[in-house]
């Protein structure tokens, strides 16, 4: 019979044979099977960690007739904690684990666990010991060692010196307390070693230009000097349009003055425009830029000029006094900045152009 289940019953008294002389049938009386209590759920496993007990648990075969509405747990110490006169912790009857966390590490405690099928209607309690694990011993620190090789130094080409930069490497677990820098002219000869601190770059000066150098870094801590990076090629060039010597930034030109005169030359013209159709063309991988312009009507020859943009002296650049509107070649260097001056010779008198600032 169903718990909870209204069941209805009747009575009638028979003393023939096969139930043939019978009396009527009493009144009808009912009644209400009431629902039991479940059974105990069934532990099943405990996973172990140094600060949490995971427990699980099965579902118990007898769940009083009805289905059950959740689970009731409790842990604690035993010898050291008042066992829990009730739930700590309540459950939906979906759910058969549960972790307790923040427990203490290698010490024994007890878990308890009851079914219910409705308010008050519960098992028993069932308990299982269980003991967190020891604390984890963490691995031991290793020996510091030298530190790791330096990666593939970058470096720059200046006005007799060498830029060089580098990443910091693995210190080995010793902090790096400085860093061998060293150069040499050619691939043979004795090194020259500069020592570096604080920081992962430095600058060579002192070079000749036009010199091949090869340059090499090592990282250096307590433990001793780390292997010396792959050796890297740069060689030193010249600044061009700054020949020593500077001038402050913004300052103009030098004037031009008239060459010796005849005693009847010919009138120099009232007005000139500057000439047309400037081109300046760079190459990044020859490092020369090509200057092209359309002839201006009298001029008997051009003059170039360069500087850095707004800033030291002027000095020619490319062929002398050209001849018409060929163009005019010169070195540069990548990445910089030029102010470019075109002067235009006539045969008794020369008279300055335009300047172009041209990137190349």
């Amino acid at each position: 019979m169903t718990p909870n289940r209204i069941y209805w019953f009747r009575v009638q008294a028979c003393n023939g044979a096969q139930h043939t002389r019978c009396s009527s049938w009493s009144p009808q009386a009912s009644v209400t099977l009431p629902i039991g209590r479940p059974k105990e759920p069934t532990w099943r496993t405990f996973d172990e960690a140094a600060t949490a007990i995971t427990v699980q648990w099965r579902a118990p075969g007898d769940t009083g007739g009805v289905g059950l509405t959740g689970y009731g747990l409790r842990h604690w110490r035993p010898g050291t904690d008042r066992e829990p006169s009730s739930a700590q912790a309540v459950v939906n009857a979906q759910t058969t684990s549960r972790t307790f966390s923040g427990l203490a590490a290698d010490t024994a405690y007890r878990f308890s666990i009851q079914a219910c099928n409705g308010p008050n209607r519960c098992s028993g309690w069932t308990n299982k010991d269980g003991r967190t694990d020891p604390t984890p011993t963490p691995p031991p620190t290793p020996d510091p060692t030298k530190p790791s090789r330096v990666g593939r130094p970058a470096i720059d080409a200046r006005d007799a010196a060498l830029h060089v930069d580098w990443d910091a490497p693995g210190d080995g677990g010793s902090a790096i307390t400085h860093y061998d820098v060293q150069h040499r002219a050619g691939t043979s000869g004795a090194w020259t070693s500069t020592e570096v601190r604080g920081r992962t770059s430095t600058t060579i000066s002192g070079l000749t230009n036009g010199t091949s150098y090869q340059v090499q870094v090592r990282a250096v801590n307590a433990k001793g000097d780390g292997d010396w990076s792959e050796i890297v090629t740069g060689t030193p060039v010249a600044a061009l349009g700054e020949p020593p010597g500077t001038s402050p930034p913004g300052t103009a030109p030098p004037p031009l003055s008239c060459e010796s005169l005849p005693e009847s030359p010919p009138p120099v013209p009232s007005s000139l425009d500057a000439p047309a159709n400037l081109d300046l063309t760079p190459s990044l991988t020859t490092r020369h830029a090509q200057l092209a312009w359309a002839p201006v009507s009298g001029a008997a020859k051009y003059k170039v000029e360069i500087r850095r943009l707004e800033r030291g002296t002027w000095g020619p650049w490319g062929a002398p006094d050209l001849s018409g509107s060929s163009p005019n070649s010169g070195e540069v260097t990548n990445a910089t900045c030029y102010d470019i001056n075109l002067d235009i010779l006539f045969k008794y008198c020369r008279i300055e152009g335009s300047r172009i600032p041209r990137e190349a």
